[in-house]
């Protein structure tokens, strides 16, 4: 935020009570500041809520939350209703507010209400450590609703979120690599149009289709076919995009760097893993998947590990059953530090220890943009997020672990998640989330 000119950001007390519930319990300090990964400045942090009383000041919190809460009768977000306002509704809120009003509150803004605490001597104090997370964790476990909790009503028995978070990731790399060709070929002076336009148009597909509601809350079919059918949209543009720029160049295959911003001779990371000895097979991983068949295969350099899980078909053929629509891998986590490349600073490693958190409900759950985590001193996982884009979530009660968990696998199977796991320092495990996931080298041909 810092970087783009904010000054004030606005936490909502469920979000920081997830991490820090003591904190909130207790009644929260008018206003924090917090350095954020990735910020060369201080923001400052306002936490909604009851306020510390050794603040001595009173504060109250009007409404925080959709607008459409206040005045909608109802869900409002349950499709295809659309409920009119009601207009009694916003009357009384309105009451309430000159109520405020006439008890000697002031209706003010967040950033006059910054300059007035400053006016009063009350400092910020340090926001304590917090993770990815929504706004209102408790009611979704973190981002886990988004990337691979089922939601919880009948018709949710549809969704797979790691087929549409998998085809964002494919689509928007897809998108990066064949952006960067048109740019190289309008430098050599070709004409690029008309691939300009179907990457304006893959884009918008794409744009669409990241819409969080494709996977959650409860997702009802239409918007689940909504983020699939915009994920095929921009990888097909992408597509004729990427042939009309070879065509173009005369050239295919082409290899393109998105690290380095330039054309490549030839692939890169390569790796030259074998089939793991049966002896040398890590023995640490648990997986579960009731109903059906999860087959591991393991490769090996000595340093770098690739896990291969191929899902098999359910014996529920009807989908009916949820707990036989999932899967999961649990992971230990040793040395007592959450290690991961948080969302928007996927240059980066954060290290923060699991007892710096006082978390409500002993869990947290981290999108993974890059794929990194820590598993302990110089250990590493790495999620192919092409292939398995799915929250992890990382326990810290009954003995320390990760755990990917998919709610939402098809009942045909013919998935396939892929992990890598790294022996080494920091360092060369960033570079290999880049190399693999954000930043890697894409081969684009005419051949598909």
């Amino acid at each position: 935020m810092a970087t783009k000119g904010y000054t004030i950001d606005v936490m909502h007390k469920n979000l920081y009570k997830y991490h820090q519930q003591g904190e909130v319990e207790k009644g929260v300090w008018p206003v924090y500041e917090s350095t954020g990964p990735g910020a060369s400045q201080p923001v400052k942090v306002v936490v909604s809520g009851p306020v510390d009383p050794a603040a001595e000041i009173n504060v109250e919190w009007t409404f925080f939350d959709d607008g459409e809460v206040l005045a909608t009768p109802l869900n409002p977000y349950l499709a295809p209703s659309q409920p009119e306002p009601d207009w009694s509704e916003v009357r009384k809120f309105e009451r309430k507010l000159q109520e405020l009003a006439d008890q000697g509150y002031i209706h003010t803004t967040i950033t006059d209400y910054i300059e007035r605490l400053d006016k009063l001597g009350i400092t910020p104090k340090p926001l304590l450590p917090i993770a990815d997370s929504t706004w209102q964790p408790p009611s979704t476990d973190g981002i886990s609703r988004w990337m691979g909790k089922m939601g919880i009503l009948a018709y949710s028995l549809h969704e797979n979120d790691n087929l549409i978070r998998t085809m964002n990731y494919e689509a928007s790399t897809c998108l990066a690599a064949v952006d960067l060709l048109a740019q190289i070929a309008e430098g050599e002076g070709h004409d690029v149009t008309a691939a300009r336009q179907l990457l304006e148009t893959g884009y918008l597909h794409l744009m669409k289709a990241q819409v969080s509601d494709a996977t959650g809350i409860n997702p009802w079919r239409g918007e689940w076919i909504y983020g699939l059918e915009n994920n095929e949209g921009a990888l097909t543009a992408c597509n004729e995009a990427k042939t009309t720029l070879l065509a173009v160049l005369n050239k295919s295959p082409v290899v393109v760097d998105l690290d380095e911003r330039k054309l490549a001779d030839s692939m890169r990371p390569q790796f030259q893993l074998r089939q793991t000895d049966p002896d040398d097979v890590p023995d640490y991983l648990e997986i579960t998947s009731p109903g059906r068949t999860v087959t591991a295969s393991w490769a090996d350099d000595g340093k770098l590990y690739l896990l291969e899980l191929a899902i098999g078909a359910s014996d529920d053929p009807s989908g009916q059953d949820r707990a036989k629509r999932t899967v999961s891998i649990k992971i230990p986590l040793a040395g007592g530090l959450l290690k991961y490349s948080p969302a928007l600073v996927e240059d980066a490693i954060v290290e923060i220890p699991l007892t710096d958190f006082d978390l409500l409900e002993k869990q947290i759950f981290l999108p993974l943009s890059n794929g990194l985590i820590g598993l302990g001193p110089d250990l590493w996982l790495i999620k192919s997020c092409r292939d398995v884009h799915i929250a992890a979530r990382v326990e810290s009660d009954t003995g320390d672990f990760i755990e990917f968990t998919d709610e939402t696998v098809p009942p045909e199977g013919g998935v396939t998640w892929r992990f890598y796991i790294f022996d080494g320092q920091a360092e060369t495990a960033l570079y290999l989330a880049r190399a693999l996931n954000t930043h890697p080298h894409v081969l684009l041909s005419n051949i598909e």
